[in-house]
């Protein structure tokens, strides 16, 4: 009577993993929504199979290809040959630090090299198995440059030769965002240390915009979207405040601008300002004429008409209503934060601590009390002209609110109108264009009529520069991010403050510059921005630099992760991008899979003919459970297939198999020993474990070394070298023996009756 058949609760467990296993393989994996290039895991798709991840020499891949910007430094080294020296350095650390930042995308194909074109130096990034190519842009291109400058100074710095390399720098980034109008944003961004500025204006009227838009509307008007203007030379903006005794300061920034046209709208408004009819003039190309008469009845806007006899246009009653009342006002000013630069989470915190102070100071105003924000200064209690507000705010109009804000591009104002003088009693400014003949009168009244909101993006470059960089006075070197070794936290001096430190070359470097430039200042810069700027007191020749300044903790950490994880020693700009086809192709893909099969089968065969069928059954059966799990668990990791990781993988099947060989050899020599085959089989378990783990601890320790410091190529072949290891030892070797009892229970010599 044959036995009845017992399974064990780990044959049970074994195949209700296994179960889960396939499921995991075929229906679930990583979906990435093609708009949004965002990678999202599901638990159920149809396309299980397809979801796992390829490299690029299985599938498709992209390459991108890195500008690395070195247009600073061509200016800044003597010869030829301390030039490439810098640069080759340079390259080196940049594709170190690729390295670091390809790791976090999780890819199994990668690698990068340079290359030189028309005396451009590249990087050239090819990727494979990429879920979001906008991610892998993001982490690839981020640059956190690190530089050091010193004030410039006329009477120690070259000012003609400095004003040479403006143009330079001027004509290099116009040749830039002219091949590369897509990429102007980036371009024009992180440069501040330079003293060029990105800004982007959205759907704004000229005479709200910088003066530089007024003053150059008649180009604007004719340009087309996505069109990128020459450089051009004059004011940018002006800048109003007012002094201690209360008259009314300017300050003007000069240089080069590019523009880069986004788009116009037109819309009809209701009033017309001084701004306005400044602005339809210089469009024109006339002139105007402004005289101050006592205001006697309130003018009707809207409503122009041309004086043939006087060439001009004017309003109804011969007036265009450009003047407004006096004012008894309060004008509270907050410094506002630059946005040039900065990402949209920093513009978001920008603007919420912004909002936060100016409520504070609106409700102090709206309960008539003392407004104590710190850096809010209050600029007027008293009587004003509107064109003089205007002057200072631009959109300035009184509505019905008793407080209102007002946003520029440098403070937001806070205002309260407490009192109106009487029209008739006082004098209102009166502005007449000249020039204007038949021909162009109807334009030049419906431009007053009119408001043209411009879009635009623009680039601007200070003619003389704030700060030159810190050279080695003896080397002629250059102190940047080349030389930087780590940024840690120092509170040795009682509040949180950055230490950079250099290696042993910055540290000479760093050392000389202070030494020759005592009571002189030295600016650090971040990606482009302003850390800390003090005046050296000595020299220092500890190989260390400060960034003080920071609020917290917090704030010195965020700067510290910045430069130690994205500290470059010059910025990279992305120039091309595209698919490459795979390396070897699918066919190889399909080729391996073929093989992959071919090799099972013989080795079933090859078991069949050494151990027997029900041996053999068990070991492909263990076999291809082993797969399933590995397959499962290289989902889950979102592990890229490619054909080195195909490799890895067959020769974890060889490794696998190999367990059992040992398990079956060891069991022959047990049954040749007398003993049956429930007795062999719980012999060799117990004495045959503790070999099998040393085999495969010791590679668990070689595949370790792989994935911590081997070459990037043989990091994922190491990670499924450990994925093998732990398989076999925690469930091919356990289901092997319970399989062999399970298939062997039934045959009269499996009892051991000795």
């Amino acid at each position: 009577m044959k036995r009845k058949l017992k399974v064990s609760k780990a044959i049970i467990y074994a195949f209700g993993a296994l179960l889960i296993a396939l499921y995991v393989v075929l229906f679930t994996g990583r979906v990435t929504d093609p708009a949004t290039e965002q990678t999202r895991w599901t638990w159920f798709t149809p396309n299980g199979l397809q979801s796992f991840r390829l490299g690029m020499d299985v599938s498709w891949g992209v390459r991108l290809t890195y500008k690395v910007d070195f247009s600073k430094y061509a200016q800044q080294y003597a010869t030829i040959e301390e030039l490439s020296a810098m640069k080759k350095n340079a390259l080196n650390i940049i594709k170190n630090q690729i390295d670091k930042r390809v790791s976090v995308l999780g890819v199994s194909d990668y690698q990068a090299y340079t290359k030189s074109i028309d005396e451009n130096d590249y990087i050239i990034v090819e990727l494979g198995g990429v879920h979001s190519l906008e991610q892998a842009k993001d982490i690839i291109g981020k640059t956190v440059e690190l530089e050091f400058k010193l004030a410039f100074d006329e009477t120690r710095d070259d000012s003609s030769a400095a004003r040479e390399q403006r143009k330079s720098l001027v004509s290099a980034v116009l040749q830039d965002v002219q091949a590369n109008p897509d990429s102007f944003a980036q371009l024009g961004q992180g440069k501040q240390s330079d003293d060029v500025y990105y800004q982007e204006f959205l759907g704004q009227s000229i005479e709200t915009l910088p003066v530089f838009f007024s003053n150059n509307a008649a180009l604007l008007s004719s340009m087309e979207s996505g069109q990128v203007s020459d450089a051009i030379s004059g004011v940018f903006h002006t800048s109003y405040g007012y002094d201690q005794e209360g008259a009314l300061t300017s300050t003007s920034l000069e240089g080069h601008t590019i523009v880069k046209f986004i788009g116009k709208e037109e819309k009809k408004i209701e009033k017309v300002s001084l701004a306005k009819v400044q602005s339809v003039a210089n469009i024109n190309n006339l002139s105007l004429t402004t005289t101050e008469v006592l205001w006697t009845q309130e003018i009707a806007p809207q409503t122009f008409r041309y004086d043939q006899t006087k060439s001009q246009i004017v309003h109804n009653n011969g007036q265009v209503l450009t003047g407004v009342l006096w004012y008894n006002i309060d004008i509270y000013a907050q410094p506002k934060e630059s946005l040039i630069g900065k990402s949209d989470e920093e513009i978001a915190a920008i603007n919420e601590a912004a909002a936060v102070l100016t409520n504070e100071v609106v409700a102090a105003v709206q309960a008539g009390q003392e407004v104590t924000v710190e850096g809010v200064q209050q600029l007027s209690d008293s009587w004003l002209g509107d064109a003089d507000i205007k002057g200072v705010i631009p959109s300035f109009v009184v509505s019905g609110d008793s407080v209102q804000t007002f946003d520029t591009l440098q403070q937001i104002f806070v205002v309260k109108v407490k009192q109106t003088k009487q029209p008739q009693d006082e004098l209102y400014t009166i502005t007449t264009i000249n020039e204007v003949t038949n021909n162009n009168v109807d334009k030049i009244s419906e431009e007053l009529q009119t408001e043209l909101l411009i879009s635009a993006e623009t680039i601007f470059i200070k003619d003389t520069p704030s700060w030159v960089a810190a050279v080695d006075p003896e080397t002629k070197e250059v102190l940047n991010g080349a030389y930087f070794k780590q940024a840690r936290l120092d509170t040795t001096q009682g509040t949180p403050t950055v230490a950079i430190d250099f290696d042993d070359k910055g540290k000479l470097i760093f050392c000389r510059i202070t030494k020759a430039h005592i009571q002189e200042q030295m600016a650090i810069f971040v990606g482009g921005v302003l850390q800390t700027a003090p005046t050296i007191q000595d020299e220092i020749c500890g190989g260390t630099a400060i960034i003080n300044g920071q609020e917290s903790v917090a704030d010195a950490r965020s700067v510290i992760d910045g430069l130690n994880e994205w500290a470059l020693p010059a910025p990279l700009i992305l120039a091309n991008e595209e698919k490459v086809s795979p390396s070897l192709g699918e066919r190889a893909l399909t080729a391996s899979l073929i093989a992959g099969a071919i090799g099972l089968f013989v080795i079933f065969l090859m078991l069949w003919a050494m151990y027997g069928h029900r041996k053999a059954t068990v070991g492909i059966l263990v076999l291809l459970m082993f797969l399933v799990y590995l397959m499962a668990f290289l989902k889950v990791i979102d592990y890229a297939v490619s054909l080195s990781g195909i490799a890895a993988i067959l020769l974890s099947l060889g490794m696998g198999i190999d367990a059992n060989i040992l398990i079956f050899e060891r069991v022959r020599e047990e049954l040749k020993n007398g003993k049956r085959m429930k007795a062999a089989i719980d012999t060799w378990y117990a004495r045959s474990w503790n070999p099998i783990f040393d085999g495969n601890f010791s590679t668990f320790f070689i595949a370790l070394f792989l994935v911590g410091w081997g070459l990037w190529v043989f990091k994922w072949f190491g990670t499924v070298m450990i994925l093998t290891i732990l398989l076999i030892l925690l469930i091919n070797v356990p289901v092997t023996k319970h399989l062999l009892h399970l298939f062997f229970q039934r045959k009269k010599d499996y009892m051991n009756d000795k």
